[in-house]
């Protein structure tokens, strides 16, 4: 339950009531804006969509009038839900228009719907007013065109225009489609539905500032809409991050944001962006080993996987400075106990980022002696242990394969073990004999390889 207000601000700061029959042969009194105060927050509809704020926090501060509309018996969780329909149907981003579907619609539907009572007439009303005047008509196509008068000044704007050129991220409607490696992690159909309840979270906790809640706004429609002309920024990225390490301390929550980060992360300029702007290796990487969540490692070995589908993610993870502490803390995690679902999940995971960051895109020769040694005994080690799924035994064979064929400690240590090559394939055709007969036949010819490897050499 709340009571419900209506504030009112005159956009005009008292020029319509002055100038008004002058200017336009009728008289006005304001030029209204209006937001619905409900839950201890102040609503409103722009350019951005459906925001909001602590009451009279907007830019336009103090309303002219503050009307009593009623009480709602709504419950808070309910009234969220009215607001994120509205949001993806009536009031969705970008279908903002000054004359026909504005803040003042919003207002009164809101309104409607809380309280079943309208708000006063003479503000739906203004437009229609504006455009009967003597010279309603001539200003028509130019009010069809105004901006919205809240946010066209929002304190962030200016800096999203002079920085997307360099630096932001934007939809190209020529941009390539993605290709689908056999590591790569897609989101999952429900992303609206996280980002809403992501939202509605950090809204419920008071955890956003107004600038917050609109760059969170902005990555909702990059994600929901090709057609968005929002711009990504690494200020929107590091908020996503600052979301997941200092906001919300509920591990539901933390995987919400992590799955956030999945998809943003198929964007290959974005990924770029998370991989290099958000302390990245310095402070997501290490907190691998931290995390006492199977789940949430899932979700983070995830991530780097996707990241790692861009050969120029690959590139800066491979380089000097980051390289070992890729290597440390993600190698942690492909010496797990294989007992479990997750754990083999976790396992999986691991081998995926490995396979994007090397195999993939033939890096192997990037690596150090020391981190392709530590891969190889491990794959070497591991192999006989590893009762899982076909792709997972592809990437480990292509990553040996890799290893084989920069490294010649591995080679000598495969040697060593005496690896039955021909036995080694018998027992995965055993083990996947109902993949498809291509699965097979793409391991057995990594199989052939590594073996021509391992002797070839040894016989020079």
């Amino acid at each position: 339950m709340s009571e419900l207000y209506l504030y009112v601000y005159d956009l005009s700061k008292g020029m319509a009531k002055q100038f008004s029959a002058m200017f336009l042969g009728k008289h006005f009194d304001g030029v209204w804006h209006t937001g619905i105060v409900a839950y201890d927050k102040e609503w409103y509809f722009g350019n951005d969509g459906i925001s909001c704020c602590l009451p009279k926090a907007t830019i336009l501060g103090e309303p002219n009038e503050m009307i009593h509309l009623g009480r709602t018996e709504i419950n808070e969780s309910d009234f969220l839900d009215i607001i994120n329909q509205m949001r993806e149907t009536t009031y969705k981003i970008g279908t903002y228009n000054l004359l026909e579907h504005n803040c003042n619609n919003f207002s009164n539907d809101l309104s409607m719907f809380l309280i079943g009572k309208p708000i006063p007439q003479h503000i739906i009303d203004l437009p229609k007013e504006v455009l009967s005047s003597p010279l309603g008509g001539m200003l028509r196509p130019l009010l069809e065109q105004a901006a919205d008068p809240l946010h066209q000044y929002r304190p962030d704007a200016s800096s999203l225009v002079s920085q997307s050129q360099n630096q932001g991220v934007q939809h190209n409607k020529d941009e390539k489609k993605l290709h689908i490696s056999p590591s790569l992690t897609l989101f999952n159909p429900n992303v609206i539905t996280d980002l809403n309840t992501l939202m509605n979270y950090c809204m419920e906790n008071n955890l956003f500032n107004q600038n917050e809640i609109n760059l969170f706004m902005d990555i909702q429609s990059f994600i929901q809409d090709k057609e968005s002309k929002s711009i990504i920024l690494s200020t929107h990225l590091k908020l996503l991050f600052d979301i997941y390490f200092n906001l919300v301390k509920n591990d539901e929550n933390k995987m919400l944001t992590l799955k956030i980060l999945q998809n943003l992360s198929l964007n290959e300029q974005l990924a770029s962006m998370i991989s290099k702007e958000c302390s990245f290796v310095s402070v997501f990487v290490p907190h691998l080993e931290d995390s006492k969540s199977n789940e949430i490692n899932k979700l983070s070995l995830q991530l780097i996987s996707n990241l790692c589908t861009h050969k120029i993610v690959c590139e800066h993870l491979l380089n000097e400075e980051h390289q070992d502490s890729l290597f440390k803390h993600v190698m942690a995690f492909t010496h797990i106990n294989l007992e479990t679902q997750i754990e083999n999940e976790i396992f999986e995971s691991a081998m995926s980022v490995f396979y994007n960051l090397i195999s993939h895109f033939h890096m192997e020769s990037r690596l150090n002696d020391s981190n392709a040694l530590s891969l190889g005994c491990m794959l070497l080690e591991r192999f006989h242990q590893v009762k899982t799924n076909p792709k997972t035994i592809y990437h480990l064979l292509s990553l040996l394969r890799s290893c084989l064929a920069n490294s010649d400690n591995v080679r000598e240590l495969a040697l060593s073990m005496d690896f039955d090559f021909s036995k080694v394939s018998k027992e995965l055709v055993s083990r996947n004999e109902k993949s498809p007969s291509q699965t097979n036949g793409e391991i057995q010819t990594i199989l052939n390889s590594i073996d021509e490897l391992v002797h070839s050499k040894n016989n020079v």
